[in-house]
């Protein structure tokens, strides 16, 4: 089941510099390290199968001052995985990431298995999504492959429809991946290109660090023809954008790029903290106040 974990932190103590870019990298280090050390059937869940990587993370987020706490996520594609995971976060306390700690003060659940996404999504006839870590997803054809940070309906949803098919024990119809990677077009996008950290630098053996771009910002997408076009393909096409919202898109989601949100279909959990679900996903666990 699609699962996305949210971690509410306080901040015990920040590097002068802050925390650093590209955390998404010391995000995954941190978890990794408290999965090994706290759960060895997840440990050796990940071990036994060191190219399928079903989860991702995010940078750490919501450090301006304008927003309430800072937070992490952790997206999960599989139960496996993620009843794993949730073990490991209610045991959590504390996160460290490079050099700044954070206390986790809760953290929230939501998310739907991938039948009901594709049963429950509402019909939509344009798509509004916010990049919130640089996205991009790296194209395979003649020649070289080759990454497109410019999030077209073609590279952000065929990636999307790759996800589902390899994660998902129910099929994505194929009207619905042919009308949202042939039929979907940018009706609006206000994107920037930035860099995100993907390999840290090493001392010994020395290695410099590797960097990837992407794009970050709001964009949305509308079906041509879309009055004559099925409900039922409308609605997949959301489901596609909520299994983002769960499980990022693109490449390097493992280290914090394509981190996804979509506006108005209602699968978030809100800033403030509060999680605000659609039908058939779980409420959110709060962590008791005498943890």
């Amino acid at each position: 089941m699609p699962t996305r974990f949210r971690l509410i932190l306080t901040p015990k103590v920040i590097h002068p510099l802050g925390v650093p870019e590209g955390s998404g990298i010391g995000v995954r280090a941190a978890i990794l390290e408290a999965v090994q050390r706290l759960d060895s059937a997840t440990a050796g869940w990940l071990h036994d199968r060191p190219r399928l990587r079903p989860y991702c993370v995010t940078p750490v987020m919501g450090l301006d001052a304008r927003d309430p706490a800072p937070y992490i996520e952790l997206g999960v594609a599989v139960d496996e995985l993620a009843d794993g995971f949730r073990r490991v976060l209610d045991a959590t306390r504390e996160i460290q990431v490079g050099h700044s700690s954070f206390h986790v003060h809760d953290v929230l659940q939501t998310g739907a298995p991938f039948r009901e996404l594709l049963a429950g999504a509402p019909i939509a006839r344009t798509w509004t999504v916010r990049f919130l870590a640089p996205t991009t997803v790296r194209t395979a054809g003649p020649g070289p492959a080759r990454s497109q940070p410019f999030p077209t309906p073609e590279s952000i949803f065929g990636s999307l429809a790759r996800r589902w098919d390899t994660f998902s024990p129910v099929s994505i119809p194929d009207e619905v991946v042919d009308a949202a990677t042939s039929q979907l077009c940018v009706e609006e996008a206000t994107v920037r290109v930035e860099k995100a950290k993907v390999v840290p630098e090493r001392q010994s053996p020395p290695r410099r660090a590797q960097w990837e771009k992407g794009c970050v910002g709001s964009v949305t997408y509308t079906l041509s023809g879309g009055s004559r076009t099925p409900g039922n393909t409308l609605s997949g096409i959301s489901a596609l954008v909520l299994l983002g919202a769960l499980c990022g898109v693109g490449d390097r989601t493992t280290v914090g790029m394509g981190v996804m949100e979509p506006v108005g279909l209602g699968l978030q959990t809100d800033r403030d903290g509060s999680s605000r679900a659609t039908p058939g996903t779980r409420p959110a666990r709060r962590r008791a106040a005498s943890d």
